[in-house]
């Protein structure tokens, strides 16, 4: 079955004991939940359209075996997606995130063990 690795759940866990009011715990996304299959073939869409690209680090990125390797968290309404993307950068370092990039309705975020997005 799908899963996260152990360093996308302990990412996931600083994130959240820090700044867990402006998340939307209901809309913390890690792997592909529309089309399961899409886990087993890393993004590429021969059993129906994913939701990410292929080789994402939702999907473990080109070479993991340890689960989805990427975040996306959403703002806690009244909060602003900007306003939270900024709080994300303050944690970089205390949280060791990886790549962090702003899709203006969440902030998507990989750990420093999955190579690209």
């Amino acid at each position: 079955t799908a899963q996260n690795s152990q360093a996308l759940n302990t990412l996931v866990s600083c994130v959240t004991s820090r700044i867990g009011n402006l998340i939307d715990q209901n809309q913390i996304y890690t792997f592909e939940k529309t089309n399961n299959l899409c886990n087993f073939t890393r993004g590429n869409p021969v059993c129906g359209v994913c939701a990410h690209k292929v080789n994402s680090c939702h999907y473990g990125g080109a070479s993991g075996s340890s689960g989805s390797e990427a975040v996306d968290f959403n703002a806690k309404n009244p909060n602003l997606e900007a306003q939270l993307y900024q709080e994300l950068l303050n944690l970089k370092s205390t949280c060791s995130l990886g790549y962090i990039l702003f899709e203006a309705d969440h902030t998507h975020i990989s750990t420093n063990s999955c190579s690209g997005n």
